[in-house]
């Protein structure tokens, strides 16, 4: 399965998708997204109340969705994986 990326989904910012085409692009759910974000500092953009990832931010998040799915669930563990990215 070959999902969009950043440049094929656009919404008010060029290049950035916002949480709902996040969450389409990962494969996830709202919930995952907002805590992995938080729990391993996934950067964003803001733009009012609104939150932005960019295709760097969309690759990290599936990164932590695979990792997930292969049952590495220490977020040490991830944290140290994507802090050596």
């Amino acid at each position: 399965m070959i999902l969009p990326t950043v440049d094929d989904m656009k919404d008010g910012m060029e290049g950035k998708l916002s949480i709902e085409e996040t969450v389409a692009a990962v494969g996830t759910t709202v919930r995952n997204v907002k805590y992995w974000t938080r729990r391993h500092r996934i950067p964003t953009e803001r733009s009012g109340r609104r939150i932005y990832y960019d295709d760097r931010g969309v690759r990290l998040l599936r990164l932590v969705r695979d990792l997930a799915d292969l049952g590495v669930f220490h977020a040490r563990y991830i944290d140290w994986i994507l802090d050596g990215l």
